[in-house]
């Protein structure tokens, strides 16, 4: 907008300039009022234009001094020139930078003056005709002569001129791949299709030219049409300079360390941020390069809101580029939960006036880094980008391509380095193409041009503007981008509004979206008995069952009278022992009737019971008792020894009993308030100290209402317990199945754990519901199909406690097709469960990231949150909260609560914040991502650990996994322990082979430790502290072997690149230092030595010495196999008569 103000002033006379930083001008006649009002109005504007224009007196000799015309036959390719011809080359060939524009030309067409004039183009500028070849070992460009180029010319038959088919040809053209050691870099085709009509179609490759670029091109062919038309000579003045010119003062500056202060300024900046970005993805990183797969939404700007941006950049002392950018870095932060942020913006770079009409590739990458705090307000943002943007601005000249290779971050070919996410203001419009007595039209096609996952880009002008989102189709959902670009309108309207608000507090959410997170994901009400207490429930069944079995231990049974009987007995005794409402009753018992019967008990006498497992350390017992404030523990004699240090009274159940029997007293429960609290159940203590959780009776009845109302008991069912009483999930295996009137099978420690023996009770006593752990689950379906096929009366099987793998849930289905398999989420915090996803064995291929955790349960509310408490945008990925009935007291240890149990927001009550991370799905299913604790940043990437896990559980050959990360000598790096199927044992190299076709390299582990099995905690969850260390030692030897003759000779390029000693076939180049224009280097050396054409892609997949040896081999060996039988074809055979 202000480049066209600008632009349109001077050659109304009017020029502008800069004094003390104020706006002065000269005009050759007096302003007239319009003029006035609108240099008043954009002042601000034509300001900072002005200053992008101008650069600091020590940069305006970097830009100059040097640059001058050489002639050579062999011209040095730019940084960016030779980032793009590695991908180039890595890929193959392919129309990832190709830039093509249609034009459809309406009226009489002088065909033969517009090829006239392209080829005087192609002569004038020589980007256009350059070809890249090898020259000792370097890519180099050389000009080769325009009198080979032409324009393709085609008639279309009447019955072709159709839009569609006229598409096709123009998708045709701009997908051809470029040869760039053979062809020009500008393609040119015309299609007759009438006498006055004419499809023109003008494809260039990025290599040799930018956006600016095409500008010069449309408008020169302009002028050469017209001067041909006219019987003119040649209008363009000669060219100063040449872009071949320019590569060779690029190089020759960085040859003599001109950029030294410029580059370390950016290593300064860019230590440690983060190189790639954690935008929610709809698939992994399997796109074929950059620009592959492009699509693009348009959202309009409005002329209201963009004067009221235009109004507080000029309050704030800033630009509207600084203002945008950092709204853009806000909303980034919001969807991907990260706040470093890192944007790219592409700078025309063409510091010198002599390059102005060059066509050549001189768009620079100039990388931002934002840091989004929260807290503080927009403004402070807002000046803080300012500053950092003026500091950018000094040490912009130095190359992207050269920050890559002095940085080498790690990364894939398929990605733009050091940022994915570009963001733009553009000041400059693309040329129109104007022919005389032609109408010329833009013809549209659907390959869009971009190295970004991303790209942002906003163009203003006096009515107002648009936001052009460009993005990869493999990455993101489109509905994503639509809903970004929405979410960024609202924001940009927000922080006009309140500058002054906290970042964090910015409203970002249209209100049908706030709408569907707060209430339409969450209509989950449903009506239960909120009156009738668990105890309550169990006596009528008691009453209604009295004869019927209830619990079930080997051969013997106890009736639903009995247990009630006991229970009543042992209520009134801890009545007469002080035990009341609230009091908190220790429970160390092994699992059978006497556990049960002192749960009952405890809340029959208006107890809490507390769960004490006599398999835990003394020390672990002992702090839970402290903690909990128990006032009696209930035991049996063999443990009294280790109890009897503990302040609290112990009961031993056993030795005690024949007394506690003697009492026939009821013990008449008092009606119990549903804030009361039922359980304290401890969490492991791997995060720190034990918590102790208070369960509440609300949220263990709204539990067990929703599964009976969902999944109802029917005749003939029988439950099991096979759930230690530390874990949350006994609830539902004891009171599910009991309050109900149905019986529960109690299951022996040993048989628990042993797969084989479990399956076997479970076939024998024809249970019909089970709760497990997805490892126990994947046990289970190692075992034989005709064992499992006894299993027919287990219809629900309900897997918690960990992520469950769709490979786990895809061989439960073919396996059990007829049985439910319920994968729920939840912790001790919210009754154990708050989620729940019915396994759909036709939907799984859509979940690769597992299968998800679904919707909330009855009367349950689940919102996404960010790191302060705020809604994260649908699609984003955010920390689980938990609001509703389910949600527990608090911990005994108000303290430990306070970061965790907090008021909801969204609608009242307690919120408990899970630290667990998800995003909503298209279709409303939570995608469990892991937990906020496990993450890492390594090598400048984001990495949740359970991702690699999952890939790692996915191979064939491992049936158990888990991954760390560990320090080692100063580094951290990935470690995995893996436990093998029987009679597999893949190599390190074998499993890094096998997951580099799921992940990226950066997330594949350096070490590979084999287990026996996994440790597990005796809930069942995979114990972390009790890993082994590992061991580094075992694999970081090499073979110890002679290096090869092949070895050898590549050893000495490889120094020769690397300035270092290599000794070990075993090296690795990427390692020693490589990086990916070393590596293009290498590949000229290694067909230079060995005479053999090894590709890219190869060396690139295989760095270590031995691995690139190894392909050199097998090239010669098949050279030397071809050339024999080249010269066995042209041997002459006498004929012999046998």
């Amino acid at each position: 907008m202000i480049n066209k103000l600008v632009t349109r002033l001077a050659a109304e006379g009017i020029r502008f300039g800069l004094k003390r930083g104020e706006l002065v001008y000269q005009s050759k006649s007096k302003l007239t009022a319009n003029q006035h009002e609108e240099i008043r109005q954009y002042k601000a504007e034509i300001i900072g234009y002005l200053q992008s224009k101008r650069r600091p007196r020590a940069m305006e000799k970097l830009a100059t001094d040097g640059l001058r015309r050489f002639e050579q036959a062999n011209y040095p390719l730019t940084f960016g020139q030779q980032q793009m011809w590695f991908v180039d080359e890595f890929m193959g060939g392919g129309a990832e930078f190709n830039m093509p524009a249609a034009l459809s030309l309406d009226g009489p067409l002088d065909v033969p003056a517009l090829e006239l004039a392209l080829q005087q183009l192609v002569e004038r500028h020589h980007a256009l005709r350059c070809v890249i070849n090898d020259v000792d070992g370097k890519a180099v460009q050389q000009v080769r002569p325009a009198a080979g180029f032409s324009m393709a010319k085609q008639r279309c038959q009447p019955a072709q001129v159709q839009d569609s088919a006229i598409a096709d040809w123009v998708q045709a053209l701009a997908i051809e791949p470029f040869d760039l050691r053979r062809d020009y870099l500008l393609r040119a085709a015309l299609l007759e299709c009438g006498t006055e009509r004419h499809i023109l179609v003008l494809v260039l490759h990025h290599i040799a030219g930018d956006g600016i670029s095409i500008n010069i091109l449309l408008r020169e062919l302009q002028q050469l049409y017209c001067s041909h038309l006219e019987r003119q000579p040649n209008p363009l003045p000669p060219m100063a300079l040449q872009y071949t010119d320019y590569a060779c003062y690029q190089q020759e500056l960085a040859a003599k360390g001109r950029f030294s202060d410029h580059l370390d300024y950016w290593l300064e900046h860019l230590k440690g941020c983060p190189t790639t970005h954690n935008l929610p993805l709809q698939a992994k990183l399997q796109h074929q390069g950059p620009g592959a797969g492009k699509a693009f939404v348009i959202e309009p700007l409005g002329a209201g809101l963009l004067g009221d941006l235009a109004s507080l950049h000029r309050a704030t002392g800033t630009t509207l580029f600084v203002l945008l950018r950092a709204a853009f870095a806000v909303l980034v932060s919001r969807y991907s939960n990260e706040s470093d942020i890192v944007l790219g913006t592409p700078m025309s770079n063409r510091n010198d006036q002599r390059l102005e009409g060059v066509v050549g590739l001189f768009a620079n990458l100039v990388v931002s880094r934002t840091h989004v705090n929260g807290a503080e307000t927009f403004t402070q943002l807002l000046e803080r980008s300012q500053q950092q943007a003026v500091s950018d601005y000094r040490y912009q000249d130095i190359s992207f391509d050269l920050l890559v290779e002095k940085l080498n971050p790690e990364r894939l070919p398929e990605r733009n380095p050091l940022t994915q996410i570009a963001f733009s203001l553009s000041d400059y419009d693309t040329e129109q193409l104007s022919l005389p007595g032609i109408t010329v039209t833009p013809v549209g096609h659907d390959h869009l041009v971009g190295n970004f996952d991303l790209h942002v880009d906003v163009r203003t002008n006096l009515q107002g503007g648009a936001i052009s989102w460009t993005y990869s189709r493999d990455l993101f959902e489109p509905g994503l981008i639509q809903q970004m670009a929405r979410n960024f309108n609202v924001l940009l309207k927000s922080l006009v509004a309140a500058p002054h608000r906290a970042v964090q507090s910015l409203p970002m959410l249209a209100d049908a979206e706030r709408l569907k997170l707060i209430e339409q994901y969450n209509q989950t009400e449903q009506a239960y008995h909120r009156d009738t207490g668990l105890i309550e429930l169990f006596e009528q069944q008691a009453l209604a069952n009295a004869h019927s079995p209830a619990l079930i231990s080997d051969e013997i049974f106890l009736s639903f009278g009995e247990l009630n009987q006991k229970a009543d007995r042992l209520g009134h005794w801890l009545r007469r022992e002080g035990v009341g409402a609230g009091t908190r009753v220790g429970i160390c018992l092994e699992r059978g009737f006497d556990s049960v019967i002192a749960m009952l008990a405890v809340l029959k006498a208006g107890g809490c019971y507390v769960p004490m497992e006599p398999q835990h350390p003394d020390e672990r017992l002992e702090y839970i008792a402290s903690d909990a404030g128990i006032a009696l523990v209930i035991t049996h004699k063999q443990y009294t020894p280790r109890l009897s240090g503990f302040a609290s009274p112990l009961l031993a159940m056993d030795q005690r009993w024949p007394a506690i029997d003697d009492d026939d007293a009821p013990c008449r429960p008092e009606k119990c308030a549903m804030g009361d609290p039922a359980y304290v159940i401890y969490t492991s203590g791997s995060t720190g100290r034990p918590k102790g959780v208070l369960g509440g009776q609300r949220g263990i009845l709204n539990r067990l209402h929703w599964m009976w109302q969902r999944y109802p008991f029917i005749d003939d069912e029988l439950g099991c317990h096979k759930t230690a009483l530390s874990f949350v999930d006994h609830v539902w295996e004891l009171f599910g199945p009991l309050l109900q009137g149905v019986p529960v099978l109690l299951l022996a420690d040993e048989t628990v754990k042993q797969p084989e023996a479990l399956v076997s009770e479970l076939a024998a006593r024809r249970v019909t519901r089970l709760v497990l752990v997805p490892s126990l689950l994947e046990a289970i379906l190692a075992l034989p199909s005709d064992r499992l096929s006894k299993l027919e009366a287990l219809r629900y099987w309900t897997s918690s406690g960990e992520a469950l793998s769709s490979e786990i849930a895809t061989a439960f289905c073919r396996q059990f097709p007829l049985a439910a398999l319920l994968n729920v989420y939840g912790s001790s915090e919210v009754a154990a469960d708050a989620t729940f996803y019915e396994v759909d064995a036709g939907h799984l291929h859509q979940f690769a990231q597992g299968v998800p955790i679904g919707r909330p349960i009855a009367n349950t509310q689940i919102y996404l949150l960010d790191e302060h408490g705020g809604l994260v945008p649908d699609g984003a990925v955010g920390e689980i909260g938990v609001a509703g009935d389910g949600v527990a007291l608090g911990y005994t240890d108000p303290e430990q609560g306070k970061e965790r149990f907090v008021t909801n927001p969204f609608g009242g009550g307690q919120l408990y914040r899970t630290g667990d991370l998800a995003r909503w799905s298209r279709d409303g299913e939570l995608i469990y991502l892991g937990r906020n604790d496990h993450q890492i940043k390594l090598r400048g990437h984001r990495i949740e650990l359970g991702e690699i896990n999952q890939s790692l559980m996915a191979l064939e050959a491992v049936r158990q996994a888990t991954v760390i990360d560990w320090q080692h000598n100063g580094q951290l790096l990935l470690v995995a322990y893996v436990v093998f199927e029987s009679g597999e044992k893949p190599t390190s190299e074998e499993l890094k082979a096998a997951l580099a076709g799921r992940l990226p390299s950066y997330m594949v582990p350096t070490l590979f430790q084999s287990l026996e099995q996994l440790p597990l905690t005796i809930s069942g969850k995979l114990d972390r502290n009790a890993l082994p260390q590992p061991s580094f030692g075992q694999q970081e030897d090499d073979t110890g072997r002679t290096m090869s003759e092949i070895e050898l000779r590549l050893a000495k390029i490889w120094q020769q690149l690397l300035n270092i000693d290599v000794a070990s076939p075993n090296a690795h180049f990427f390692e020693l230092g490589g990086h990916s224009l070393l590596l293009a280097q290498l590949l000229g050396l290694i067909r230079a030595e060995f005479s053999n054409e090894l590709g890219f892609k190869a060396l690139f997949n295989n760095p270590r010495l031995h691995e690139q040896a190894a392909l050199i081999e097998r090239q010669s060996l098949y050279s030397q196999m071809n050339t024999e039988a080249a010269t066995e074809d042209d041997m002459e055979f006498e004929e012999v008569e046998l």
